[in-house]
C-alpha cells in the first residue's frame, strides 16, 4: 500500500514538472479598455487608451539596447502590452520606465538574448509569463512599487542566478521560478505573505533559502525537484506548508 502511495504521489509530480514548460497555458483575459487610437513610429506599436495613457503593442525596432519611453505623444507610456517584446532574438538589454504600470502577458518571453533587465520604481503588476524562457537573463531586482507579480513569470529562465524581490509584493505567484535550474540567490521581500504551489520548483542549484517571518504559507511543492537544496530557514510566523513542499 505504502509503495502503491509513493508511485502515485512520484507519476503526479512528473506529470506536472514535464507540462509546466516550455508551453504555457492560455492567457487570460485583462479587463476591458477603450482604445481612442492607434499609432506607430519606428520602434513601436501603439494604442492610446482613453485618451489618457499609452500601451505599447509591439516593439518593431531592432536596436540591442532598448530605453523604453516615458512619453508617446505627450501621453505617459502606462503599459506594455501582452507579447509587445516577446521573441526579439537580439534584445539584449531593457530600461522600463516609472511611467509603466502594467505589463501584460509573456510581454517578455522567449527574448532568448536579454541578459539586462532594468525596472524603474512605479512599475505596479507583471502579468503572465513576463519573462518566460528568456534564457540569458541572469539577475533581476523587482523594485517596492510593483504589488502584482505574474505566474510563470521566470519560468525556464535557465541561466537565472539572482532574483530580488521588492517589499511589496504580497505573494509569489505558482510556478513563477519554474525550472530555474542555476537560480541561488534569493531575497523576498517584508511584503510577502505566500508562496504558492511550485513557486520555486526544479530549481536544481538552490542550497539554502531564508523564508522570512512575514510569509505564512508555503504552497504544494513549493521546493520540489530542489536536488541541492541543504538548507531552509523558516522564521517564526509561518502557519502553514503545503504537501510535498520539500
Amino acid at each position: 500500500m505504502k509503495t502503491r502511495k509513493f508511485i502515485s504521489l512520484f507519476l503526479a509530480l512528473a506529470l506536472t514538472l514535464s507540462v509546466f514548460m516550455p508551453c504555457f497555458p492560455a492567457f487570460a483575459e485583462g479587463e476591458e479598455v477603450t482604445v481612442t487610437a492607434s499609432g506607430a513610429d519606428e520602434n513601436y506599436e501603439y494604442n492610446v487608451i482613453d485618451g489618457t495613457y499609452v500601451e505599447i503593442t509591439k516593439y518593431i525596432g531592432d536596436a540591442t539596447e532598448v530605453v523604453i519611453p516615458a512619453e508617446i505623444e505627450g501621453l505617459p507610456v502606462e503599459a506594455i502590452g501582452k507579447s509587445a517584446f516577446s521573441s526579439c532574438r537580439e534584445l539584449v538589454s531593457v530600461e522600463i520606465p516609472g511611467s509603466v504600470k502594467t505589463i501584460g502577458d509573456a510581454a517578455f518571453s522567449s527574448c532568448s538574448a536579454l541578459t539586462n533587465v532594468e525596472i524603474n520604481e512605479g512599475v505596479t503588476s507583471f502579468g503572465y509569463a513576463v519573462f518566460g524562457s528568456c534564457s540569458a537573463l541572469t539577475s533581476v531586482t523587482i523594485p517596492d512599487s510593483v504589488t502584482e507579480l505574474g505566474t510563470y513569470m521566470f519560468a525556464s529562465c535557465s541561466n537565472l542566478k539572482s532574483i530580488v524581490i521588492g517589499n511589496g509584493a504580497k505573494s509569489i505567484p505558482e510556478y513563477m521560478f519554474a525550472g530555474c535550474v542555476k537560480l541561488t540567490d534569493v531575497t523576498i521581500g517584508s511584503g510577502v505573505e505566500t508562496i504558492e504551489r511550485y513557486a520555486f520548483v526544479q530549481n536544481e542549484a538552490l542550497e539554502e533559502i531564508t523564508i522570512p517571518s512575514n510569509v505564512k504559507s508555503l504552497g504544494e511543492g513549493v521546493f520540489a525537484s530542489c536536488k541541492s537544496l541543504k538548507e531552509a530557514k523558516m522564521n517564526e510566523g509561518l502557519e502553514t506548508i503545503g504537501i510535498n513542499a520539500f
